[in-house]
């Protein structure tokens, strides 16, 4: 099976599978990698962005708006290398941090900017 499937306005992507629970798996991996979203600051679009520093790449969106420029983190799953929105909070070792049992997200669903006068992202 192969299915034409438009995630915005200008991107289009082309899923192969054996059956339509493949299809499925692989829309919503689509969908939480790949579909753009308004900024969750201020509500205006957001652009693609793949940045280097240290050696390393990081794949983030980036806000549009000039006075917000947010940004939403992605992470990547070792094993299957699909991308995915970060929206927990983390440790220092990567690991998601949990209270009384529980993961603790992120306000404005992962997304954030930099603060020069704390000296990290709120």
């Amino acid at each position: 099976m192969k299915v034409e499937y438009k995630i915005s306005s200008n991107m289009v992507v082309y899923i192969e599978g054996d059956d339509s629970r493949k299809l499925f798996e692989d829309i919503h991996a689509i969908n939480d990698g790949l579909r753009p979203e308004p900024c969750g600051k201020c509500q205006a679009p957001s652009v693609h962005l793949v940045r280097e520093a240290g050696g390393n790449k990081f794949y983030e969106l980036q806000c549009t708006e000039l006075n917000c420029r947010a940004r939403l983190s992605y992470g990547v799953e070792k094993e299957t290398g699909k991308i995915y929105k970060k929206r927990t909070k983390t440790d220092d070792k990567g690991k998601t941090v949990k209270e009384d049992g529980k993961t603790v997200y992120l306000p404005n669903r992962g997304w954030q900017k930099w603060d020069s006068e704390k000296q990290q992202l709120v």
